[in-house]
C-alpha cells in the first residue's frame, strides 16, 4: 500500500515496493544489513546510512531510505520485515547480521 507523504517522500507499507524502490538486492548486503540494524535498534532516532529511522508519535516505525519511506506501524509489523529481509536476503544464516559478513568477507576473497 502506498499511503502519505512522510517530509516529500512517498510512503508505503509494502515490503517489497520497499526494496524495489531502493534497488536492493543480494550484491547490496551492506545496505541490506544497514536497513535490519535501524529496524532493530529503532528505540528512537536511529541512522544506519542509507537509512534513517525515527518513531511517530502514533508509534509507527519511519523509515527513510533514498527514495521511499517505509512505514511499519507496529512491533509486530517490525517483526515481520525482518523475518521478510531474512527470508529474501540471509536464508540459510542465523541473521542477516551473519549473511552480510560472509558477503563481506566473499568480496574481499574475490577483489
Amino acid at each position: 500500500m502506498v499511503g502519505a507523504n512522510y517530509a516529500g517522500a512517498m510512503s508505503t507499507t509494502d515490503f517489497e515496493q520497499f526494496i524495489f524502490s531502493e534497488l536492493l538486492d543480494e550484491d547490496d548486503f551492506e545496505d541490506i544489513e544497514a536497513l535490519d540494524r535501524a529496524v532493530e535498534t529503532s528505540g528512537g532516532d536511529e541512522s544506519c546510512d542509507p537509512f534513517r529511522a525515527t518513531v511517530a508519535s502514533n508509534g509507527a516505525l519511519i523509515v527513510k531510505g533514498r527514495h521511499e519511506t517505509l512505514v511499519l506501524g507496529s512491533q509486530a509489523a517490525r517483526a515481520a520485515f525482518r523475518e521478510h529481509l531474512h527470508r529474501r536476503f540471509a536464508e540459510g544464516f542465523a541473521s542477516v547480521d551473519l549473511w552480510a559478513g560472509y558477503r563481506r568477507v566473499m568480496a574481499k576473497d574475490n577483489s
